[in-house]
């Protein structure tokens, strides 16, 4: 009766153990499920709703959310909205609340890099987000802190044009337009078949008061039939082919800049004319 007795108590603890384990099992899967899947997709519900509210408190509260997220994609959530914020920027016309916003994901980020020094993405938004700050709020310091981003990611990555570009910009607002000029002699000679890299050399070029050398870099540019995407570049451009007296960049270019107009403004007709003629 007792060797029956112990094989009963010994298979009802067994029993038990595997019932202990599957609980264990199951509330590792279910935490892993919560920690990978449900919460990263509560993050990105969180930035679909900061995209599309308008409200600016409410669009402060899920920025709030994101930058405090700690998920396994926390990092990749916060560029994205470091994205948005940038672009965001220029959109909105409540300043404190733009100064919030730049300040509050530059500080998120810079926490990120702390951990990834050699992360390309983090360095040149960084770059791009002191350089929105700057141009908005007039800080020669901010301007400084842009540049060593860019070059930062420019170590890591030496030929990403993109990151020339921005750098470039950044050392004509900063009004060293000379260091410019001869970054994108180095874009150009990276890839002399990219029309935006003789264009943002003409830009330097002409911040530089280099006309000659502005003109060329324009009509190389033009070639290879980049015509610009800022209104304001387009008509300096412009404005130096009718010194050169170039009709045929003249016309070029005065249909893309109508062109461009057309396009933030397609019910004006006049447009239409000025282009078919």
């Amino acid at each position: 009766i007792d060797s029956v007795f112990y094989a009963d108590a010994a298979i009802g603890a067994k029993k038990k153990i595997k019932s202990a384990w599957l609980v264990l099992m199951l509330v590792i899967a279910g935490a892993m499920i919560y920690n990978y899947d449900i919460r990263p997709l509560m993050a990105g519900a969180d930035m679909i709703s900061f995209r599309r509210v308008s409200d600016l408190v409410k669009k402060k509260n899920l920025a709030e959310n994101i930058i405090r997220s700690n998920t396994p994609y926390a990092d990749e959530m916060r560029l994205r909205l470091a994205s948005d914020i940038f672009y965001d920027a220029t959109k909105i016309e409540d300043t404190e609340y733009v100064k919030w916003s730049l300040e509050s994901i530059i500080k998120a980020l810079e926490n990120s890099l702390d951990k990834r020094q050699t992360d390309f993405s983090l360095n040149h938004t960084l770059g791009n987000l002191y350089l929105r700050k700057a141009s908005l709020f007039k800080s020669g310091e901010d301007y400084e802190k842009a540049i060593g981003y860019y070059q930062q990611a420019l170590l890591l990555s030496p030929k990403k044009q993109a990151t020339m570009f921005q750098l470039g910009t950044t050392y004509i607002l900063n009004k060293e337009p000379q260091k410019a000029v001869d970054l994108l002699k180095q874009a150009v000679q990276d890839d002399e078949k990219s029309g935006m890299s003789h264009w943002r050399l003409a830009i330097a070029y002409l911040a530089n008061s280099q006309k000659d050398e502005a003109y060329a870099s324009f009509k190389n540019s033009i070639e290879a039939h980049y015509f610009g995407d800022i209104a304001g570049e387009m008509e300096q451009a412009a404005a130096l082919c009718n010194e050169y007296e170039d009709s045929r960049c003249i016309v070029k270019m005065a249909i893309k800049i109508y062109d461009t107009k057309l396009l933030a403004d397609p019910e004006n007709v006049e447009y239409l004319k000025i282009i078919a003629n």
